[in-house]
């Protein structure tokens, strides 16, 4: 069965905050690299979005909450957090690996 992705405007910003950093803190081509790989990531979950794991604060949130790990080469360094509902994956946030845990609040 094939899943549409949908992405959120909130994920989209998180998704552009990120990059922006990576342009000023690396540079522009890792920056390129990085927005380039994580799309592409996002896409595998048409195929399988429930091979990812629940979030680990999923006991807080009323709908089942998933994450797909990304990151440049081997190093994960965030998580895209999503909600699978029949053909539909949302794609709710992206967010830093070593931020604080997610809170419902973060998605209002």
């Amino acid at each position: 069965m094939a899943f549409r992705v949908v992405i959120t405007g909130r994920a989209v910003r998180d998704m552009t905050e990120a990059a922006q950093w990576w342009a000023r803190e690396r540079s522009v081509e890792e920056a390129a690299r990085w927005i380039d790989g994580l799309e592409r990531e996002l896409r595998t979950l048409a195929h399988s979005p429930l091979r990812c794991s629940l979030i680990a604060e999923h006991k807080q949130f009323s709908q089942a909450l998933r994450e797909l790990h990304f990151g440049l080469g081997s190093r994960r360094t965030h998580r895209a957090i999503f909600a699978v509902s029949d053909d539909v994956v949302l794609v709710l946030a992206v967010r830093h690996e070593r931020r604080d845990g997610l809170h419902p609040d973060d998605l209002a």
